[in-house]
């Protein structure tokens, strides 16, 4: 019901290393499937992409990667959660994303790097809106 077989097309405006990370994340990295809140039919609700959402295995919850949680992480910082699963704090990044960081941890580090120029593009949405 909430396919979209259109490509993802690179943006005339951007670099091209914003323009891999975005397609890094949309793409095969397909973040948004974690960090997108669902709506009530299970489609990923637009307006707050990639603002953080219950985990999908039910056990905690994916982080906001375009708010609050991630405002103060540099890029190095998210480079480094991608590589190693430490957070800047010293944390680790676990439940799921531990598959995903040993996966990441394989990409060349220039996009690795690209991952993290797009994220930090990304405007603030602060915290997700609250379910009624």
């Amino acid at each position: 019901m909430y396919f979209d077989n259109s490509s993802l097309q690179p943006e005339a405006n951007q670099s091209a290393q914003r323009n891999l990370g975005r397609y890094l994340v949309e793409g095969p990295g397909h973040c948004g499937e974690c960090h997108t809140p669902r709506g009530l039919l299970g489609q990923m609700e637009p307006s707050q992409h990639l603002a953080g959402a219950p985990a999908p295995d039910g056990k905690g919850k994916a982080p906001n990667l375009v708010g609050a949680e991630l405002a103060d992480w540099t890029k190095a910082d998210i480079v480094e959660a991608l590589s190693s699963g430490f957070t800047p704090s010293g944390d680790v990044l676990g439940g799921s994303m531990t598959g995903v960081v040993r996966n990441m941890a394989q990409l060349l580090q220039s996009d690795r790097e690209a991952i993290a120029v797009y994220l930090k593009s990304l405007q603030s949405l602060g915290a997700p809106a609250a379910k009624p």
